[in-house]
């Protein structure tokens, strides 16, 4: 292993494509979240994509060990600043706390004073900004700020405190897209209300629109208590529109899934990936039945706003405000 560089150099410089391909197969057999990191920046070093996106995987899906590992103290910044691009499975307050232990590191690599909170900042460079601090609790961000005073300016602070408490604000100096880590402790099964004693005949396409007034993760669907026979099949679709026009512009297939449905229990879809809702957009949610079954039954509910305890607010409507139709319950993130 630990001749992999020297020989990967020589067979870059001399251009012998399959001396490469077999360093970088047995780089990939090898690869552990011990090595990941240096594996990592080979890969970068020399453009080696198919290997670079199995360490994307490894480091994404193992991200907790690896940030609290000794070999990511001493990653490169510019592999420090890949990772933080990725979807990182873990709570945004250790990828923080992992990242002020990386640039302590580095000061003392350097020379300097590991306590000054601009000498931090100086390490960690662009990456400060590459940190989701939007998604982080209040208490958590308060809790880490305390062990690097003077790292933030006034401004700075300011505007993370705005992501963090303010509905629909909007950072112009760090990344608020969250990333697609499915965080249980954070999960908020949003519902409309049913209206006791109605029930409808559903139609054969059914969707309901709603909107968000801040970013967060859909992670699946609830389908309502549908009565019938046994079962029926249905695809279920998750439609992204651009602003809040609803229906009179076409929109981006986000999700899209055939499946069957038990009668007379509520369904459930989970989506493979974690979908990004922007509180700019609009987003459908369809369910077409593709079975004969009929005489499907279902309650109505009652649409609007449904908030949650911290400040996320969904808001669902129907097209047509006078039609009887059935609606979703979402499952979400709530930062």
């Amino acid at each position: 292993m630990e001749n992999i560089p020297e020989v990967m150099y020589l067979a870059n410089k001399y251009m012998v494509a399959e001396c490469m391909d077999a360093c970088t197969k047995y780089l990939t057999d090898n690869l552990t979240t011990t090595n990941v990191c240096w594996v990592y920046e080979l890969a970068i070093l020399h453009e080696r994509q198919q290997l670079k996106q199995i360490c994307d995987e490894h480091i994404t899906s193992n991200a907790e060990t690896l940030l609290k590992s000794d070999e990511f103290l001493s990653c490169s910044q510019k592999s420090l600043r890949e990772i933080l691009k990725m979807d990182l499975h873990c709570k945004e307050s250790i990828v923080f706390d992992r990242c002020l232990a990386w640039a302590k590191n580095a000061c003392q690599q350097n020379g300097l004073d590991e306590n000054d909170g601009s000498n931090l900042r100086n390490q960690l460079g662009k990456c400060l900004f590459l940190i989701r601090f939007g998604t982080m609790r209040i208490q958590e961000f308060s809790e880490a700020t305390l062990k690097c005073k003077g790292m933030f300016t006034a401004d700075e602070l300011c505007d993370v405190m705005g992501s963090i408490t303010l509905n629909g604000f909007f950072s112009k100096k760090f990344n608020q897209v969250p990333r697609r880590f499915w965080d249980e402790s954070k999960v908020w099964r949003c519902k409309p209300k049913p209206l006791k004693r109605v029930a409808f005949q559903i139609q054969f396409l059914e969707s309901v629109f709603f909107t968000s007034n801040k970013m967060t993760l859909l992670g699946g669907i609830y389908i309502p208590n549908v009565w019938g026979e046994r079962s029926f099949s249905a695809k279920a679709t998750v439609v992204e529109i651009k602003g809040h026009s609803f229906a009179t512009e076409a929109g981006t297939i986000l999700f899209e899934e055939d499946k069957n449905f038990v009668c007379n229990a509520e369904g459930y879809v989970k989506l493979p990936t974690p979908i990004i809702i922007n509180p700019s957009n609009s987003y459908e949610i369809c369910l077409e039945v593709t079975s004969t079954t009929v005489n499907l039954l279902t309650s109505k509910w009652d649409l609007g706003e449904v908030p949650s305890m911290n400040g996320l607010i969904i808001k669902f409507k129907h097209i047509y405000l006078n039609s009887v139709h059935m609606s979703f319950g979402l499952e979400l993130i709530d930062f």
